[in-house]
């Protein structure tokens, strides 16, 4: 997969900080739907890349499990895209979920305490909008 490596980090319109998702020490797998495990690449509040052998088609809403150390974890989302990861062996397919609400056990972990590859490094968006004073 290329990127685009004299992109503007300023554009990125990421709202959360990825992270390689075998550093979430808490997670220990990702169940679509009604029992198919998938490989968990990356994560963030707002979302994962998930590797599957199906094709899952843009807009497609999607139930995820969560499976932590604490229990499992349901979300929602919806697919933003998918493509073909890998061709050999069996076919192979990337797709970005964005989930419907915040994954909140990730408000602990910081990007620099993961480590990622070029493909799942840390991006930052604009900055999050200060909290309103109580």
């Amino acid at each position: 997969m290329a990127r685009n490596k004299n992109r503007n980090p300023d554009l990125d319109r990421r709202r959360w900080p990825r992270l390689n998702a075998s550093s979430v020490p808490f997670l220990k797998g990702v169940i679509l739907g009604q029992g198919t495990e998938v490989q968990p690449i990356n994560i963030s509040r707002g979302g994962m890349l998930i590797e599957t052998e199906v094709r899952l088609p843009p807009q497609m809403k999607v139930h995820l499990k969560m499976v932590t150390s604490d229990g499992i974890v349901k979300m929602d989302g919806s697919v933003q895209r998918s493509c073909v990861a890998s061709l050999q062996g069996v076919l192979k397919y990337r797709s970005a979920i964005s989930f419907e609400h915040p994954f909140h056990m990730l408000d602990d972990l910081s990007p620099e305490s993961s480590t990622a590859d070029p493909d799942t490094k840390p991006e930052f968006a604009a900055p999050e909008m200060p909290k309103p004073l109580q």
